[in-house]
């Protein structure tokens, strides 16, 4: 009776450590806005949840990304709706 107890324990925490993980496409998200916005001048953020608050979620994402790592270029955006815009020659 105990093995069975152990492996209903095993199961119910294989699955709530599986639950709990994430997949990091918002993270490979962030990283694809900011390398285009440095390729193209300018992005339109989208998040793959497809819902007004994750898009804004994920544009709040970017910029902090960007004041973080690119103080430089964080000084040099303009952001309006869910676009970023790099103003060149400033």
């Amino acid at each position: 009776m105990m093995n069975q107890n152990i492996i209903i324990f095993i199961l119910v925490t294989i699955k709530y450590l599986t639950m709990s993980r994430q997949s990091g496409r918002s993270t490979r998200l962030v990283d694809k806005y900011i390398q285009d916005l440095f390729i193209d001048g300018e992005v339109v953020i989208t998040d793959h949840y497809d819902t007004k608050a994750s898009h804004i979620f994920l544009l709040h994402r970017v910029l902090k990304r960007l004041e973080s790592e690119h103080p430089h270029a964080f000084k040099l955006i303009e952001v309006k709706d869910l676009k970023i815009k790099l103003k060149v020659g400033e």
